[in-house]
């Protein structure tokens, strides 16, 4: 009995284990699938916005007053790749003229008469003229402020600062308020679900709509151009994602995207279960979890650039030449992706590990049963050990075994348990480390370092007294380093600094990152005199780092640091907040200092 016992604990082990790294890889597969999708619609939408720039750039075309409106759909549809067609609508929404695109997807839509019925929504057409008469009452406003912005140029060119920083934001300036003056921002919205059909369009349901005013050359209101995205090419989009999850062996499945104003499916789905879908419900399975209500596991992201689209959301005037927040769209509630596996999927699959477990099972007590006499020192021993090594892996202590090389059975039992057990740990390992490390640089995170420090603090005490000082640590100029290299390069220089700092610490000191571009040290049995010493090198070292690996020689980054001795008898926030101040005083001193 104990020996039958014995199998069947291991036998729930092994299942249970097998179990949750049947899940632990749907989840995966699904947090995959999501992440690369949303990169890719992102990027997909993105797209589309740059092409309807070019669009727009094609309409407001004040110099070939000779052609109609018309003329210009036709041209500017061109420079498109993504939009199946395009309506030109009057002040009241009527359409009035129908361009189709050529794209490979329309060469057998035939052309449908729709001109006097309305294809924008109430609520599209209401924000268009909302956004067209808050544009128009700013205009001389926003002249005014080009005219400023021109003189500072001019000042500023007439000085010789055509090179400087400086120079270069204010151009940057100009060009953003250009864009302002051309037109209103566009409105991003969902078609109607049977608009498609009305123009004959090769997809059904909704799409989304860019869609901005025609302006006159005195910046009248004439109409509404439209563009409709091309549906096919998301379809596509979503198909190959599908594709891949079959190739990962997952049949039952489904992507679809979710309007999060209204929770329409724009793809059709066919296992996932669409009544309990309500307005935002899909925002709680960021991380991909398992849902009775929906029945299966589900994913989602919402694709950010599916929101109102705000393209030059980084202009700022003068104090005295601000541009009312009126004329800033308000944010759209976007779409979501929504990546589906039916829970019949992950049933199928424990069943079957199931079975193999119980036949397992059962020849393993057949066989006990046959030579329990014979066999009972050769097999109750390690059985014995197993469970033991079962106990502990539920535990969450499991060591490696010792367990002797076997080719019965047993042995191929000892040998999956292992591996099973391997593999465990090294998940934990894996979840240890991204709990604990900065996922970029690899030093230890805000709440890992914290942890330590008490730690630290508490051993100190136990061994009578031990100094520990604390360093805080701040790249001076950053967010310029960002702004003039890009942030790419602004991750190396944080990846270099660490590197840097670790070279000239000892192996009892601690580096953390518990801000953006802000570390903290914890310089262990380190009094103040001889932290100071410590930082002033760190300081140096980080002052004469060369950048020439990746073609920045010109680049070249500082550090100001804050030193305090952490006191026995105080909290680590404390000495903490008290070394910040002093890396305020040292930013406040004229940077690329220490401060004590």
């Amino acid at each position: 009995m104990p020996l039958i016992v014995a199998i069947l604990v291991l036998a729930h082990g092994y299942y249970k284990a097998h179990e949750r790294l049947i899940i632990d890889h749907f989840k995966q597969s699904l947090l995959l699938a999501v992440s690369v999708g949303e990169r890719e619609l992102n990027y997909f939408i993105d797209t589309r916005d740059r092409e309807f720039k070019q669009i727009s750039a094609a309409m407001s075309r004040c110099d070939r007053v000779e052609e109609s409106a018309s003329e210009r759909a036709l041209w500017a549809l061109r420079y498109t790749s993504g939009f199946s067609a395009m309506i030109l609508s009057d002040n009241q929404g009527r359409t009035t003229h129908v361009e189709l695109s050529s794209n490979s997807s329309n060469r057998f839509v035939l052309r449908q008469e729709v001109e006097g019925e309305r294809l924008l929504s109430a609520d599209s057409l209401a924000e268009l003229r909302y956004r067209y008469d808050e544009w128009y009452r700013y205009l001389p406003q926003l002249k005014a402020s080009e005219q400023q912005k021109l003189s500072e140029l001019n000042a500023m060119a007439s000085r010789g600062e055509v090179n400087s920083h400086r120079f270069r934001m204010a151009q940057q300036q100009l060009f953003d308020m250009k864009e302002v003056l051309n037109s209103p921002y566009p409105v991003i919205s969902l078609s109607e679900a049977d608009n498609a059909k009305k123009l004959g369009l090769p997809f059904s349901g909704s799409t989304l709509l860019f869609s901005k005013p025609i302006l006159g050359c005195n910046a009248e209101l004439l109409g509404y151009y439209t563009a409709y995205l091309d549906k096919t090419q998301l379809e596509d989009l979503l198909f190959i994602m599908k594709q891949n999850l079959h190739s990962n062996g997952f049949a039952e499945i489904d992507v679809t995207l979710i309007d999060n104003g209204t929770g329409q499916l724009l793809i059709p789905v066919r296992w996932i279960a669409e009544e309990p879908m309500k307005v935002g419900v899909m925002q709680e399975f960021y991380l991909p979890a398992l849902s009775m209500k929906y029945g299966g596991m589900v994913a989602s992201r919402l694709i950010e650039r599916s929101q109102q689209i705000t393209p030059v959301s980084h202009l700022h005037l003068d104090d005295d030449h601000r541009i009312d927040e009126a004329l800033w769209p308000k944010p759209k509630p976007g779409v979501q992706l929504v990546v589906f596996i039916s829970k019949k999927e992950l049933k199928d699959l424990c069943d079957w590990l199931l079975v193999k477990v119980l036949l397992w099972s059962l020849l393993l007590v057949v066989i006990s049963f046959g030579l329990i006499l014979y066999l009972s020192n050769h097999i109750a021993s390690p059985i014995v050990a197993l469970r033991k090594q079962t106990a502990l892996l539920a535990a969450g202590e499991y060591q490696e075994s010792d367990f002797k090389a076997r080719t019965d059975e047993i042995g191929e039992l000892f040998q999956t348990f292992e591996e099973m057990a391997i593999s465990i740990k090294s998940k934990e390992r894996q979840l240890t480390a991204l709990a604990t490390q900065d996922f970029l640089t690899g030093v230890m995170n805000r709440r890992a370092f914290f942890s330590t420090a008490f730690e630290e603090h508490q051993r100190a005490i136990r061994e009578g007294g031990t100094d520990i000082t604390i360093l805080m640590v701040d790249l001076d100029h950053f967010k310029q380093v960002n702004d003039q290299f890009g942030h790419k390069v602004g991750d190396q220089a944080l990846v270099k600094l660490c590197r840097s700092i670790e070279m000239l610490l000892r192996v009892e000191d601690k580096l953390g990152r518990i801000g953006g571009e802000e570390f903290a040290l914890l310089l262990i049995d380190s009094n103040e005199a001889q932290a100071i010493d410590i930082a002033e090198r760190i300081r140096s070292s980080v002052e004469a780092m060369a950048f020439d690996e990746i073609g920045l020689p010109e680049l070249q980054i500082t550090i100001s640091i804050g030193v305090s001795q952490w006191l026995h008898d105080e909290s680590f926030e404390t000495a903490l907040s008290r070394a910040d101040e002093k890396l305020y005083m040292a930013k406040q001193a004229g940077r690329n200092r220490v401060e004590s």
